[in-house]
C-alpha cells in the first residue's frame, strides 16, 4: 500500500485521535504529519502492514507521547478544540439513557486518567475493536475490556456527582 493511499484513507482519523490525546489542534496537525512521515519511512524499509489503521494510530500515539515529553507542556482544554463527536460516542454506555451534553461529556473525558482517556477514545469515540485498541496501546484485549469498564463506571459516577446524569427508571 502506498503512503498516499494511507494518508487519504486515514489522515482524518489520525488527526481526530491526536486532537483528543493532545488537546491542541495545531500540535495535532504537526504530529499527524510526523506520523505519516514515520509510516512512509517504515514502508520504504519494506515493512508490510496487514492492519494499517491500528498501526498508524500506534505510531501517532507514540509520537504524541514523545512530543508531550519533549515539551513538558500543560495541554489546553479540548472543549473548544473539538466541535463534533462521532455518532458512535453517543451510543456508549455512559451516555445511554441520559441527558448529558457533549460539553459535559468532554469535561469529564478531559479529567479522566490518561489510560482511561486512551481506551475510551479508541473503543468508544474511534469505534475500534478490542484487538485493535490492544495493539495501539500495547495492552492485552482483556486489559482493554477491564479498563474500558472502569473508565465508563468512573465517568458515570463523575457525571452523577456533578448532577449531569439522570438514568431512566427501569
Amino acid at each position: 500500500m502506498q503512503i498516499e493511499d494511507l494518508f487519504h484513507q486515514y489522515a482524518d482519523e489520525v488527526f481526530t485521535f491526536l486532537v483528543y490525546l493532545l488537546k491542541d489542534r495545531s500540535l495535532a496537525e504537526d504530529v499527524t504529519q510526523e506520523t505519516f512521515i514515520k509510516a512512509m519511512r517504515s514502508l520504504e524499509h519494506g515493512n508490510h502492514i496487514q492492519c494499517p489503521k491500528p498501526w498508524l494510530l500506534q505510531i501517532a500515539r507514540r509520537s504524541a507521547i514523545d512530543v508531550l515529553r519533549q515539551h513538558k507542556r500543560h495541554v489546553t482544554s479540548v472543549i473548544e478544540d473539538v466541535q463534533v463527536i462521532p455518532d458512535s460516542y453517543a451510543g456508549t454506555e455512559t451516555v445511554a439513557a441520559s441527558n448529558v451534553t457533549v460539553s459535559q461529556l468532554l469535561t469529564v473525558f478531559e479529567e479522566m486518567k490518561p489510560e482511561y482517556r486512551q481506551v475510551v477514545l479508541c473503543r468508544s469515540v474511534m469505534d475500534m475493536t478490542s484487538e485493535d485498541t490492544a495493539q495501539i496501546l500495547g495492552w492485552t484485549s482483556n486489559r482493554v475490556g477491564v479498563t474500558l469498564h472502569r473508565a465508563l463506571k468512573a465517568a458515570r459516577q463523575e457525571l452523577k456527582r456533578r448532577g449531569w446524569f439522570s438514568e431512566i427508571a427501569k
